[in-house]
C-alpha cells in the first residue's frame, strides 16, 4: 500500500482536564484527496480529457490505466463528482455557460455534470489548489 505525504498531524488530547476526543487528525497536502488511491492532478487531467469530447473509456485510459484495464474506477469517480454537484453550483453562484450546455455526451450524466466542472474548473486560477479554494476534497 502506498503511503502518502501528510502535512501535518494534529492530536484531539484529552490530557490535562481538556475536552477532546483522543484522536489523531491528518492535514494532507493539497494534491492528495482524502480516501483516494489517486491524486488531485490526475483527477483533474481526466475531468480535462472529458471536457475535450473523449469518451470516458478513453479519458481514463489516457490519463491513468493501461488499456486491458476497466474503466470501473472512472465511474466511480463521476458518481463522487455527481453527488457534489450542489456544492460546486452553489460555490459558482452562476448557472453554467450555455456554449457548453448545448454540446451532447454519451451519457445523461455528463451533459449534466461537466458543463459545471468546465465552469468551476475556469472560475479558480490555480487547479492544483483547487480543494483549499474549495475547503474540502473535490470529490
Amino acid at each position: 500500500r502506498r503511503r502518502f505525504v501528510v502535512g501535518k498531524r494534529i492530536l484531539c488530547s484529552k490530557r490535562y482536564g481538556r475536552d477532546g476526543c483522543g484522536r489523531t487528525r491528518q492535514l494532507y497536502l493539497q494534491e492528495v484527496i482524502p480516501r483516494r488511491h489517486y491524486l488531485l492532478p490526475t483527477l483533474l487531467a481526466f475531468i480535462e480529457t472529458l471536457l475535450k469530447g473523449n469518451t470516458v473509456k478513453h479519458a481514463w485510459q489516457y490519463t491513468v490505466a493501461k488499456p486491458p484495464r476497466e474503466p470501473r474506477q472512472a465511474w466511480r469517480w463521476l458518481n463522487a463528482l455527481m453527488r457534489q454537484l450542489g456544492r460546486f453550483r452553489t460555490l459558482l453562484n452562476q448557472p453554467p455557460s450555455l456554449s457548453l450546455t448545448c454540446q451532447r455526451y454519451s451519457s445523461a450524466r455528463l451533459t449534466i455534470l461537466l458543463p459545471t466542472l468546465a465552469a468551476l474548473l475556469q472560475s479558480f486560477e490555480d487547479n492544483n489548489a483547487l480543494q483549499c479554494q474549495l475547503k474540502g476534497a473535490l470529490c
